[in-house]
């Protein structure tokens, strides 16, 4: 993990703080019984104005889950006080999501040791920005701190996402990693820190489910426009700053000559400011005099503006990552663009050669891939009618793409130009299982329309992912899933060589999220993977929709041994021991903004 210079260099000169940087040493948080405002911790001395000189800083997102208080039980804070103190004493590696494990290889999670190598500050908004403004100037510091949160990430060696599952039966309220990915400032200070030069982050879903996020492509949430802001207000003040993020990120990876990881940034800015009102796109390298007698910028040829932003100087030209300037373009999502560089011959059906960690996306990914996962729709007709191809022999990519995005449209157009909804990737995981394991219900929706349904391991699948909600389950059930469908994987199937594989990486000590599916993977059940994977509330509706407790896996392991070792919500253990009304409501929380699930609230009570 880089120390102070590297972390003078991920800042840059242009984000000094208008408001300083108080954050709580480590010691002090694990002491708390309760979350304490500013003015409180600041009166007491607890409060440090944080300075790399000191150690490390460590940025906790969250969601507020009180009304006029972030945490009111303590609830958050008791899991990140557990989670912190089983990283300190038990944990040797913050892993990465299986998920991420299978798309990227060679991601191998954070050591525990960089995160205490150094004295260890968090900054947390409860703590480190004024809560009670009594007067105008006390106003301004707030909205001082506030505006300044881009540049406490850029001095924070690491990023915390504190999402575990909460009930808040007085607001109505659940909350869980997906809530937390709805929220407008969760995704603002998610979105600046995947615009530093250090894009990784923790997400705590439980004291015992921590991962490592490197995988900027299937990471939660969206863009930062499109969120959910209680004050509608502050999504037009936050375009500016965070295209400040954007810029000086930009600068500083030009300045590093990081050329891939600059151009993946820069063209990835419309998907980022997605939502918000309209920007001026930023283009840093000085501009080309238009051609002489064009009478308007908009006659500039759009391909060598490009090819001039972004460093190119010909169609068939390939960058350190093995990336064309028509991958840029599909990220970037110009149709006009796209149409100008298949006209030059740029091969609509060229491969990624290595994976490109800003963009989060890797080897062996289209342009039309792209432009599927980022919903660049009208892009995608341009890319097809250039001849793209919509099917993969061995992969299944572009259906792919479009189930894990959840979009619809996209799934629309690959079938609609002969494109299969039914090709398998590694054999196995079909379009839907995708559309299952990513949340993505539309896409669900669009692929069932088509005959398209694989219901074999989806549940399995959706609660070991992303799909793990009480929505999903229950949306599965409805369609004749199993929620007892014992899992099986054949030796000869491709997943089933990867997890011999892993299997046995895990029998020789090799403990990671994927080795511990393998080893267990045959007989697993959904309620086992939802346990597994801290998604407590999409347990409890398998619960209610009759999930055995009784099921053993291969090794001979029941639920209730999955469960041991994992901090288990209470209503969860209460389910364990037959008493459902602590479940039942859970349930209900989720379900409450959900008015196409009646049906199947009916069926689950």
């Amino acid at each position: 993990m880089p120390g102070d210079k590297h972390q003078h260099q991920r800042v840059g000169p242009a984000t000094e703080l208008s408001f300083p940087m108080y954050t709580v040493p480590l010691e002090d948080v694990l002491k708390m019984t309760r979350v304490r405002p500013h003015e409180e911790l600041k009166a007491e001395g607890v409060l440090v104005k944080h300075e790399a000189k000191l150690g490390n800083a460590a940025f906790i997102s969250h969601q507020w889950i009180g009304d006029k208080h972030p945490d009111p039980n303590g609830e958050q804070l008791e899991v990140l006080k557990l989670a912190l103190r089983r990283l300190m004493s038990e944990v040797q590696v913050v892993h990465p999501s299986f998920i991420t494990e299978v798309a990227m290889p060679a991601c191998r999670g954070l050591p525990t040791k960089k995160l205490f190598s150094m004295p260890l500050f968090l900054w947390y908004d409860f703590f480190s920005c004024p809560q009670n403004p009594q007067c105008q100037e006390e106003e301004g510091d707030l909205q001082s701190a506030i505006d300044n949160i881009p540049g406490y990430i850029a001095r924070c060696t690491f990023f915390f996402v504190l999402c575990p599952v909460i009930a808040n039966h007085a607001l109505s309220r659940l909350f869980t990693q997906y809530t937390w990915a709805e929220r407008g400032w969760c995704r603002v200070e998610k979105t600046c820190r995947e615009l530093s030069l250090d894009h990784t982050w923790m997400i705590i879903r439980s004291a015992t489910e921590i991962d490592f996020v490197s995988d900027a492509a299937s990471t939660l949430g969206g863009p930062a426009g499109e969120g959910q802001f209680t004050i509608s207000e502050d999504s037009h003040r936050l375009a500016p700053i965070l295209l400040g993020a954007l810029k000086r990120t930009l600068l500083l990876r030009l300045r590093n000559r990081d050329l891939a990881g600059y151009r993946g940034l820069l063209n990835l800015q419309t998907v980022r400011m997605r939502g918000f009102p309209r920007f001026q796109e930023l283009e840093l390298i000085p501009d080309l005099p238009s051609p002489a007698g064009s009478g308007s910028e908009s006659s500039f040829d759009v391909v060598p503006r490009f090819f001039h932003q972004n460093g190119f100087v010909s169609v068939k030209e390939v960058d350190s990552m093995g990336w064309s300037p028509l991958h840029y373009a599909a990220i970037r999502g110009d149709t006009e663009l796209i149409q100008g560089l298949l006209a030059l011959r740029a091969n609509p059906n060229a491969k990624t050669r290595k994976e490109n960690p800003v963009t989060g996306f890797r080897r062996g990914d289209s342009a039309l891939n792209m432009c599927l996962f980022h919903k660049h729709n009208d892009a995608c007709r341009t890319l097809i009618a250039g001849r793209a191809r919509v099917d993969d022999s061995f992969r299944g990519y572009p259906a792919c793409a479009a189930a894990m995005a959840d979009n619809a449209e996209g799934l629309r157009l690959l079938c609609e130009a002969g494109g299969s909804p039914h090709q398998p990737f590694m054999g196995s995981v079909y379009p839907f299982t995708l559309a299952c394991m990513f949340g993505a219900r539309a896409a669900i929706e669009e692929l069932a329309a088509r005959g398209a349904v694989h219901l074999r391991d989806c549940l399995s699948y959706a609660m070991l992912f992303r799909g793990g909600t009480p929505q999903m389950a229950l949306q599965l059930i409805a369609m004749r899933a199993d929620v007892n469908e014992r899992s099986h994987f054949p030796l000869l199937s491709p997943l089933g060589i990867l997890f011999a594989v892993k299997s046995l990486q895990y029998r020789c000590g090799r403990v990671t999220p994927l080795t511990t599916i393998a080893y267990r993977a045959n007989e697993w059940t959904p309620l086992m993977n939802a346990i597994m994977s801290g998604q407590y509330d999409g347990a409890s509706a398998l619960i209610l929709s009759g999930a055995r407790l009784d099921l053993q896996d291969s090794g001979g392991a029941s639920v209730m041994d999955f469960a041991e070792g994992q901090t288990i919500p209470e209503f969860v253990l209460k389910a364990f021991q037959g008493q459902l009304q602590d479940c039942r409501s859970v349930v209900q929380l989720a379900l409450l903004q959900n008015d196409d699930l009646e049906e199947m609230i009916e069926e689950a009570f």
